[in-house]
């Protein structure tokens, strides 16, 4: 073997130790063979129990919603009411139109007319009518649906009409055709003119 074929077998072999050794070392010091870029990406986030509260002098005077473990149904209890809020406004103003408009029905439609009874209930479950009114099917005419205060053996009631027909022949066709859920509460026809002599002796 020439002298420079020697030298380059002797340079070979010692970057082949120090390759060897280079490893070696980065076993022995923890972090030289990772990076933070290589942090497995399932690494769990942080669960809400983690969260820390905020501290009383950190706090603005501008309202500051936490979230917390076991916090969820509180703020979705007080994201809600507001929306409960407005469906009752709503509804009672629906129970207050009805009441009018029936008021002035009562003034104009003549006494041999027919409509239906629908319900009654006490004045006291005002939610009933009021429920009823937000989630009446579709099928029926809102206009149509007249509500009026009445007395009944000393109860004080809300009593539930639907339509107002020329004929018992045209009411009774149309009762026979109401949706099942009404039909289920039992309705029956009465005479405009019944009514009319009740809310009479009442007011």
């Amino acid at each position: 073997m020439s002298d420079e074929s020697y030298d380059v077998a002797v340079i070979g072999a010692g970057g082949m130790v120090a390759l060897a050794v280079a490893v070696w070392i980065g076993t022995l010091i923890p972090g030289l063979s990772t990076t933070h870029n290589s942090q497995p990406v399932s690494q769990p986030l942080a669960t809400n129990a983690e969260i820390m509260p905020l501290q009383a002098d950190s706090v603005s005077n501008e309202s500051v919603v936490m979230v917390s473990a076991g916090s969820g149904e509180e703020v979705l209890q007080q994201l809600q009411r507001p929306v409960e809020e407005y469906s009752q406004e709503v509804a009672t103003t629906l129970l207050q139109q009805r009441l009018s408009d029936t008021e002035k029905w009562f003034g104009e439609v003549p006494d041999n007319h027919y409509s239906i009874q629908l319900f009654m209930t006490n004045l006291v479950d005002v939610a009933a009518v009021e429920d009823f009114l937000q989630n009446a099917p579709e099928m029926l005419d809102f206009e149509e649906i007249y509500i009026y205060e009445t007395v009944i053996n000393d109860r004080e009631m809300y009593s539930v009409l639907y339509g107002d027909y020329a004929s018992r022949a045209i009411a009774r066709s149309k009762l026979e055709n109401l949706p099942a859920s009404l039909l289920a509460s039992q309705p029956f026809l009465r005479r405009v003119s019944t009514f009319r002599k009740a809310t009479a002796r009442n007011s």
